[in-house]
């Protein structure tokens, strides 16, 4: 199109000139008045020729000032608002002027956000940095600095070069391996330390985060402390209270009338305060605890068999059955005591929240590189909102039925923390209308789960 117009602007020059010339010939000639129309009209575009070569070095003028602009801009330079006409050149600088207008809008809302993000993380009391896919570190904020003192400049270098922490690299290593997230908690002289990795988004590298926990540690160690020292305490006074209400209820015939149902009360509460302290001594042991419990390969069903002797006796009185599906074969990696009391307790709640006459179920089965023992009772159900609360301490869906039943609030809690220490899990399912069943998840560890395979079910070596 430019070719054209080119073209066609020289002819109009050229025939422009022509007819000028041939006007002006014919004028000084006298050859009539129509050598006056000819030489006006070759004036006429002679003067159009010249305007449109004069328009296009204008537009060509224009055009390059909007490069020039263009370049500058993409170059980081200020931003230059270029003016607006009519014409093909006027809107492209239109154009120009509002995706520039956008672009710095956008580049000012980036700008703010890199400050805050860079506020956050030079403020933030956390440890921050981030490696790249080669496992190089590039950037790390003030907080990590303070609490590892680096042996040398950190970006550029790998962390078990940069930090005196070899954790901090096995945890990063791991998650620019894997792309998964990992963590690990660890002793950095007197601090201590949770170190996280989290690959990022973009896949070429990793975040790591240290959090120092040490002032959490001791405030926990504390409240350990306080309350494995108070119900220490209490253990004397406690049994003392329990040994006299038993003397008491023994010669009951001896008493009035009136003081016997005092007497029964004061024995239940103190069987209850010595239970509830024996679970709190429980769980301070358990929380206090650096290592996991030992774990050995055991066969489940004597250890079941035990826990069920043990509540027998509890269920014929209300005339409940135990009824036990576990493979005399399969095993487990599991600590004998630590089961038996998860196990226990799991037994009692389902005993105190079924009705009379109902059945109990312990079922164990393999899972995959797993045992599940499952305990699954006829009671109300629990909820959907409150199975993710029911393991907290002291935590009651109905307090009235709480205290219909009894209970210390801490079992399903002691529960959790034997898990935590044993490499087991615990969960609950139910559909909130009747019957609950809890699941004890426990590892295998090495070799064959059981002569049978998964799903069968063997004789169960009980029923009562």
């Amino acid at each position: 199109m430019r070719l054209l117009r080119v073209i066609s602007l020289t002819i109009a020059i050229l025939a422009g000139f022509v007819l000028f010339t041939a006007g002006v010939r014919q004028l000084i000639l006298g050859q009539g008045s129509s050598s006056l129309f000819e030489l006006g009209a070759a004036v006429v575009v002679l003067l159009f020729g010249i305007g449109q070569i004069l328009d296009i070095a204008a537009s060509r003028r224009r055009l390059t000032v909007l490069l020039e602009a263009a370049q500058r801009f993409e170059k980081g330079s200020d931003y230059v608002h270029l003016p607006e006409h009519t014409d093909g050149v006027g809107q492209l600088a239109r154009h120009y002027n509002r995706l520039a207008d956008r672009v710095r809008e956008a580049n000012l809302g980036l700008t703010r956000e890199q400050i805050l993000d860079q506020a956050m993380a030079r403020e933030s009391p956390n440890g921050l940095v981030v490696l790249d896919r080669r496992g190089l570190i590039r950037r790390c904020n003030p907080a990590l600095l303070k609490i590892i003192p680096p042996r040398m400049e950190p970006v550029g270098n790998s962390p078990d070069k940069a930090f005196p922490l070899p954790e901090l690299a096995e945890v990063l290593e791991e998650v620019n391996r894997t792309r998964t997230p990992s963590e690990r908690s660890v002793s950095f002289g007197r601090r201590e330390l949770l170190i996280r990795g989290i690959p990022l988004a973009d896949g070429a590298g990793s975040l790591g985060v240290v959090l120092d926990l040490t002032s959490v540690r001791q405030a926990e160690r504390a409240r350990r402390d306080f309350a494995a020292n108070v119900s220490h305490e209490l253990r004397t006074p406690i049994t003392t209270i329990m040994g006299y209400s038993e003397s008491l209820i023994e010669e009951a015939d001896e008493l009035p009338e009136h003081v016997r149902p005092m007497v029964k009360a004061i024995d239940r509460n103190a069987r209850r305060l010595h239970a509830l302290l024996e679970d709190v001594l429980a769980i301070s042991k358990l929380e206090a605890r650096t290592r996991d419990l030992p774990l050995e390969r055991e066969a489940l069903a004597p250890l079941v068999a035990e826990v069920v002797d043990r509540f027998s006796p509890r269920a014929a009185e209300r005339d409940q059955r135990i009824r036990v599906e576990v493979a005399p074969t399969l095993e487990a990696l599991l600590n004998p005591e630590g089961l038996i009391h998860a196990l226990g307790n799991l037994v009692d709640n389902a005993l105190k929240y079924s009705p009379p006459g109902a059945q109990v179920w312990l079922r164990a089965r393999p899972v995959g590189d797993r045992v599940e023992l499952e305990v699954q009772d006829e009671g109300p159900g629990i909820a959907a909102e409150h199975q993710d609360r029911i393991f907290e301490r002291f935590y009651r869906i109905d307090e009235g039925r709480a205290r219909t039943v009894g209970g210390t609030g801490l079992g399903l809690a002691l529960v959790k923390h034997l898990c935590r220490v044993s490499q087991a899990q615990v969960r609950v399912q139910s559909d909130g209308e009747k019957g609950s069943c809890f699941v004890l998840s426990l590892p295998v560890g090495e070799g064959s789960v059981a002569a049978l395979g998964p799903g069968a079910v063997a004789p169960p070596p009980a029923a009562t």
